[in-house]
């Protein structure tokens, strides 16, 4: 997330920059964080708890019938949580731009 939001914010240091970094940075997280819940998390955690994949898949399906596999519970289930998480994080971040923004352009009182 706050890689390529502050990347962003480097070019356009205004608000609008800073809600464009922090919108592309949601975006980026939920992309990785689905990558890294396919193939890093969730193989741990089965290998952690000593249970196939498919007992994690079938308990996604249990919560929605449309999760039939490590994608769809990928797509589905972990995703929707990291876009909510970068939303939250946006929102507070918005919220408390005009506090931070001294701090980011390096005019600390």
């Amino acid at each position: 997330f706050v890689v390529p939001a502050s990347l962003i914010y480097r070019i356009k240091k205004d608000r609008k920059g800073a809600l464009i970094g922090m919108i592309i940075g949601t975006a980026f997280m939920a992309l990785i964080g689905g990558l890294l819940n396919a193939y890093v998390m969730l193989p741990f955690y089965a290998s952690a708890f000593h249970w196939p994949m498919d007992k994690l898949i079938a308990m996604g399906t249990a919560v929605n019938s449309s999760i039939t596999d490590l994608g769809s519970f990928v797509l589905l289930a972990t995703t929707p949580l990291n876009l909510i998480k970068g939303v939250a994080v946006s929102i507070i971040t918005f919220a408390l731009y005009k506090r931070v923004s001294p701090i980011l352009h390096g005019r600390v009182k």
